[in-house]
This record gives C-alpha cells, sequence and structure tokens, in this order.
C-alpha cells in the first residue's frame, strides 16, 4: 500500500535527482556559452542567440500549456492501460500534429536559412518538443534517476561535439550549433519514449473508476488553455518583457544592468522551477485523489524544499551583488545598485508562486491561477499608464503589486483547501549557505 510518506519519500528523492540534473546541466551549459562567445563570429553568436530565445518561445507557445496542464489528468491517466493511451496518446498526437504544422510552415515560408538548414531547424523544433513533454511525463512518474541520467548525458555530449569539431577544423557556424543538437535531441527522444514504454507496461490492464478526478476531453482542454494563458501573463516580469521596456523608456544603461542580472536570475529561477516546479507536480498529481489532510502535508513538503533553497539564494545574493557588479564594470551608484537589488526581488518572488500554481493546475484550478495573474497585468498597466514614473519607482511598482497579489493568492487557497506554506528555516542549510556565499565572496 502506497502512503502519504511514502510518496512524499518519493517527492525528496525526485528533488535530489532533479538537483543533481539542474546543477551540471546549467554548469556545463554556462561553460559552453562563455566559451563559445570568446571564439565564435559576433554575427554568428548574436544570430545563434537570437534565434534559440524565438525559438524557444515558439515552443511554449505552440505547446499550449501541455506539459504545465499534465500533471492535473496524469493521475487518471495511469490508472490502467487503456485510458494511458486514451489520454495520453491522444493529448501527444494533437501536439505532434501542430508541431509538425509550424514547422513545415516555418521550413517553406522563411527566407533567412537555405532549405537544408531550415529542414534541420524544423526538425529541431518538434524532437526538443517531444522531449520536454517526455520528460514531464516519465517526472510525473517519478522516473527522475532516467531523466537526469538522459539530460547529463545529452548536455555533455553535445558541448563535446561541438568543440571535437571546433579543434578538428571546422569553422564555428549554424551548421556545427544545430547539426549535433539534432542528432542528440532526437537520441533523448527514442530513449525517453523507451522509458515511456515502460511505464506503460507497469501498468495495470483493467479498468476502474479514479474518484475525484473528471478527466474529459473538455477538461482537459479548458484547463490546457488557462495554464497558456497563465504563462503568458507571466511574461510581464520575464527579462524578456522589462529588458525591452527600460531600453525604450529609460535608455540601454538601464537595460543593461538589468541584463546582465537577469541572465545571473534566469539560471537561480530556472533551478527552482524545474527543482520545484515539476517535482511538485508529480507529488500533488499522486495525491490529488487523497483527502485534504494528504494535500496540507504535501504542501508543507514542497513549500518547505523550494523556501530553503530560495533562502541560500538570497543569502548568496546580498553577499556577493555588489562583487558581481564590480566583477562586469557596472557603474556602483546607489540607483544602480538598488535597481539590481529590486530587480531580483522580483525575480525571486515568482519563486513564492511555483508551490501555489503546481497546486491549483494539478488540481483543475488553473483558472484561478490565470485570473490573478491577468488581475495583476491589468493593476499594473492602469497604474503605469496614468502616472509618468522613474526606473526604480516602476520596479518597485512590479515588486508591490506582485507581493500583494501574492497575499491574496496565499488567503485564497487557505481559505478553500487550508493550505499552509512551510516558512521553516534549517539551520544547517542555512549554515551551508552562508558558507557557500563567502568562499565565493573571497576567492572569486
Amino acid at each position: 500500500m502506497i502512503t502519504t510518506k511514502n510518496i512524499i519519500k518519493k517527492f525528496l528523492h525526485s528533488v535530489r535527482w532533479n538537483t543533481i540534473e539542474t546543477v551540471v546541466y546549467h554548469s556545463v551549459l554556462l561553460t559552453h556559452q562563455v566559451c563559445l562567445y570568446r571564439v565564435a563570429p559576433a554575427p554568428i553568436y548574436g544570430l545563434a542567440g537570437t534565434f534559440f530565445s524565438l525559438f524557444y518561445l515558439a515552443l511554449t507557445v505552440v505547446n499550449m500549456g501541455l506539459d504545465h496542464a499534465m500533471s492535473s489528468f496524469f493521475s487518471y491517466a495511469i490508472q490502467n492501460k487503456k485510458q494511458f493511451k486514451k489520454i495520453i496518446g491522444s493529448q501527444l498526437a494533437i501536439s505532434f500534429v501542430m508541431l509538425t504544422l509550424t514547422s513545415c510552415t516555418f521550413c517553406f515560408a522563411q527566407k533567412t536559412f537555405s532549405l537544408f538548414l531550415a529542414f534541420i531547424i524544423a526538425s529541431l523544433f518538434i524532437t526538443e518538443s517531444v522531449k520536454k513533454t517526455l520528460l514531464v511525463l516519465l517526472q510525473l512518474a517519478f522516473f527522475n534517476k532516467y531523466t537526469t541520467a538522459i539530460e547529463v548525458s545529452s548536455i555533455v555530449l553535445y558541448v563535446g561535439s561541438v568543440w571535437i569539431g571546433y579543434y578538428s577544423g571546422i569553422k564555428f557556424s549554424l551548421y556545427l550549433i544545430f547539426v549535433p543538437m539534432l542528432v542528440y535531441s532526437g537520441l533523448s527522444v527514442a530513449l525517453l519514449f523507451l522509458f515511456v514504454y515502460k511505464l506503460y507496461l507497469q501498468l495495470p490492464d483493467t479498468v476502474f473508476e479514479c474518484k475525484k478526478v473528471n478527466s474529459s476531453t473538455k477538461n482537459i482542454v479548458v484547463t490546457r488553455l488557462w495554464t497558456w494563458v497563465n504563462q503568458v501573463s507571466h511574461s510581464i516580469f520575464s527579462s524578456n518583457f522589462l529588458v525591452p521596456l527600460f531600453a525604450y523608456q529609460f535608455g540601454l544603461t538601464y537595460a543593461g544592468i538589468l541584463k546582465l542580472i537577469s541572465t545571473i536570475s534566469h539560471s537561480v529561477t530556472s533551478i527552482i522551477r524545474k527543482i520545484g516546479g515539476i517535482t511538485s507536480s508529480a507529488l500533488f498529481a499522486s495525491t490529488k485523489t487523497e483527502d485534504q489532510v494528504v494535500w496540507q502535508k504535501s504542501f508543507l513538503a514542497v513549500t518547505s524544499t523550494i523556501n530553503q533553497i530560495l533562502y541560500g539564494i538570497i543569502i548568496f545574493f546580498s553577499i556577493n551583488c555588489i562583487k558581481i557588479l564590480a566583477i562586469k564594470h557596472i557603474p556602483l551608484s546607489g540607483l544602480s545598485v538598488s535597481l539590481v537589488y529590486f530587480f531580483m526581488m522580483i525575480t525571486l518572488s515568482e519563486s513564492l508562486f511555483v508551490s501555489y500554481e503546481s497546486f491549483l493546475i494539478t488540481h483543475e484550478y488553473a483558472h484561478y491561477v490565470a485570473f490573478f495573474n491577468l488581475i495583476t497585468m491589468g493593476a499594473i498597466y492602469i497604474t503605469y499608464a496614468i502616472t509618468r514614473l522613474g526606473p526604480l519607482q516602476t520596479i518597485v511598482l512590479l515588486l508591490a503589486i506582485r507581493i500583494i497579489t501574492f497575499c491574496i493568492l496565499s488567503f485564497f487557497t487557505f481559505y478553500q483547501w487550508q493550505l499552509r506554506p512551510s516558512w521553516h528555516i534549517k539551520p544547517a542549510w542555512l549554515v551551508y549557505a552562508i558558507a557557500a556565499s563567502l568562499v565565493f565572496f573571497i576567492f572569486a
């Protein structure tokens, strides 16, 4: 019999594997980007960087919320083989058709690349999207050990292939960047499909009803659409929106400051979202059919884990923020330092929403999340339209509205389900965070 204690144990085990994957993956990728920036021709590097931003933005749009909404119907889909094929199979088929149509449109409508390179990019668009969805599917089933092995191996082999090719005499070009990526992305998809099939074979053949879960196609589509709206609304607090806004309103100097700190903060928040987002969704999906007491215990476990990571990040940047700015030769005026600190607070505040969003989306209340985010966007637009604020005041406004939204969301979930986040600080974790921050401060 699977108990709540065993499920939370699986959750903590998954957190450890996701931590290993995220740290290794981002470390390898960051090292690769730094080296690539130094040796690649500036036009090639700039074009590749711009393309990747648009590439992954397009993936989010075409995905239509599937990856984030999958936790809402996952507990029903894995009840038996028939349900798995009906629900997961149909959703994957729909997504594959959308991906293929988008890729074909890009391949024949664009005029920037040769037809062969366009075909490579279009194929990569399909494999990367399918890979992301399969990774989510397996992580919801707590197959994190296998996904970590595949992701780490893929990034190491990809980066190794690029640099082996370069030192073998191949000049840096878009082909050298995208062809190895397509090869290893395709291999990753094949391996992930094998583990998905393994998951399928573990499911029972018996058909029975699953309480508390509504898995109709209508509900799945509605949840996906609300989840997609939520993802789009989050963009107003992202660097992709704030950096161009500051460049337009206040000049390139302020935009450059935010761009630097956003590059660092994005890596940090992506770690939190990877560790806390999909892993917490897996826990909530596993306890979805249980009673409210189990939901509360699960929520405590998730928020405790996420907040320990958040505390460590806050300590690190509190100690090292000015030193990081000095390394990058940014003028250390009171305004620039204040901008950086408040922008970091906005970025880190996003981490507070991870557990709430995972819970609401998994339990098919994605419309509440989207509603809160749309209200936030409306409040920001109205306030900004009727006032003429400077750069620091704009950042403070965004932060204040975000904090108010979080408080309202917290009160709402407590009123509905008595969910309480855990703010407890673990002394051992605090000591590790301070020690690591001081080591960086002294030796970096």
